[in-house]
């Protein structure tokens, strides 16, 4: 069954046990590392980045520590570092992890794939977990582990996937950016990824339902791959890589993208269901 959502992707017909996606995936697509520092890409991902840590901020605790659990690159964990947090990080991407070490200077980083027990040597006062739930296997039982392991009493933690009922998914179908089989094993809707983090002994604070990297862009691959216009790989991938054709088809059909995804936003129907907690 489907058990506390609709988590199992409907395109996979085969069961798992493991927790976490093999490391050897993760090399290709949008995955692949590519050094975009200084870049209009880069700069919406720190725009995003700093409104989660303002938020984490507020707690107005001295010496915040903070976990990104499957921190990528690193850029969240470096302007949180910057903000006066110590920063601590989990990617399993080795490639990944190495770029976050070497660009963004994060020292406190493993990269083993995480099964149980606490991570580094105290519990962190705020654990992030941005677009890592839909590559689990079993994304409630690691999840129950992380928290009651890892994070202190009345801590916060934040967690963002993509939003299966936006509009975005309605409108690109099959195409849509986040159906990514063989890496994206779980979907969630609200009501579902409420569950999960309830049962996670988790207090949910507020929901958000916009974003421009993966919502305003989404929304814009979405509608080109519905007029079929979209050729050579998916939008995010493009961008990253400098793709002048992209960049010019990104730019007509943009102000249109962000109209649908404000409004689908409002709706609870963003690209992106982003979740603030408090254990």
């Amino acid at each position: 069954g489907i058990g506390f959502g609709i988590l199992v992707n409907s395109y996979l017909n085969k069961s798992h046990s493991s927790l976490i996606l093999s490391k050897v995936q993760y090399k290709d697509g949008i995955y692949k590392v590519v050094n975009n520092r200084g870049s209009m890409y880069e700069r919406i991902i720190r725009r995003e980045s700093r409104k989660i840590i303002r938020y984490i901020g507020k707690s107005n605790k001295e010496n915040i520590r903070l976990l990104d659990f499957g921190c990528g690159k690193g850029v969240l964990l470096y302007w949180a570092k910057a903000a006066g947090f110590e920063v601590f990080g989990i990617e399993t991407s080795i490639e990944r992890a190495r770029f976050a070490r070497e660009e963004y200077g994060i020292e406190r980083l493993d990269t083993f794939e995480y099964v149980d027990g606490q991570v580094f040597a105290e519990r962190m006062d705020a654990i992030t977990m941005l677009h890592v739930l839909e590559h689990l296997y079993n994304p409630r039982e690691l999840l129950s582990r992380l928290i009651s392991y890892n994070l202190k009493r009345e801590g916060i933690f934040i967690v963002e996937v993509p939003n299966w009922n936006s509009w975005q998914r309605h409108i690109a179908g099959e195409e849509w950016l986040h159906i990514d089989i063989s890496r994206h094993i779980s979907h969630f809707d609200e009501d579902s990824l409420y569950t999960l983090l309830v049962k996670s002994n988790l207090r949910i604070v507020k929901t958000e339902y916009f974003s421009f990297h993966l919502g305003v862009l989404g929304m814009t691959d979405a509608l080109l791959s519905r007029g079929r216009i979209r050729k050579g790989g998916k939008i995010i991938e493009k961008l990253k890589e400098y793709d002048m054709w992209t960049c010019l088809l990104v730019g007509v059909v943009l102000p249109l993208a962000l109209i649908l995804e404000a409004i689908a936003a409002l709706l609870g129907r963003g690209g992106i269901i982003r979740v603030y907690c408090e254990y």
